[in-house]
């Protein structure tokens, strides 16, 4: 009996050896690459959920009729311009909208020629991100409460003017409830276009 239990024991040891070979042969294999991709800048800086290689939308595109959030403003002062975009970049619809890319198409008419252009020229590929998926679910409209904060001490001249934000999204579902609050800070150059002020670059930070 001794024998035969311990031939037994020898059997399943073995077994078991071989089953975590092949377990770890598999654990080693070599990943496949990560794939990244090129989407306009308001997407990039969309944070959540690594991008898809194969998901495409379309692409953004300037609307004809310039939103409220930039009617009216007065393009000769480079702050009211820059307030204007921010708010408008970040003043989403997720349930109409398909990423945050077309609320910053929205401000088109207050960008340069260079940076809408850099803005509109790549189809948005991958997910728009987990903070737009996650309000996405439940149909939200998404509002900025934009404050101003220390240029962290760029120069300002003639022809171009540095602004920084603090912008508190607040979500808000179908339903009315609070879906989510995200804060974030950006950057904002205002150029000299001219003879009117436009907005050149927004960098979330």
């Amino acid at each position: 009996m001794t024998a035969a239990r311990n031939a037994a024991i020898a059997a399943a040891l073995l077994v078991a050896v071989g089953l975590a070979a092949g377990c770890s042969s598999t654990d080693t294999a070599t990943p496949s690459p990560t794939t990244t991709t090129a989407g306009a800048p308001a997407q990039q800086w969309t944070p959540g959920a690594a991008p898809s290689a194969t998901a495409t939308r379309p692409p953004a595109t300037t609307p004809a009729q310039v939103p409220d959030t930039l009617a009216g403003v007065d393009d000769s002062d480079p702050v009211a311009v820059a307030d204007a975009v921010v708010t408008t970049w970040f003043t989403w619809n997720t349930a109409v909208d398909a990423g945050p890319n077309d609320a910053a198409a929205r401000a088109g008419s207050a960008l340069t020629d260079r940076f809408r252009e850099q803005l509109l020229a790549t189809t948005p590929t991958g997910s728009p991100g987990g903070q737009w998926l996650e309000w996405a679910a439940v149909d939200a409209q998404v509002w900025p409460t934009v404050s101003n904060v220390p240029n962290q001490g760029a120069i300002d001249t003639a022809s171009a003017v540095h602004r920084m934000y603090q912008v508190e999204q607040t979500a808000i579902a179908a339903d009315g409830s609070v879906a989510g609050v995200d804060t974030v800070q950006v950057a904002v150059l205002v150029v000299d276009d001219d003879g009117r002020w436009k907005v050149d670059a927004v960098q979330q930070l």
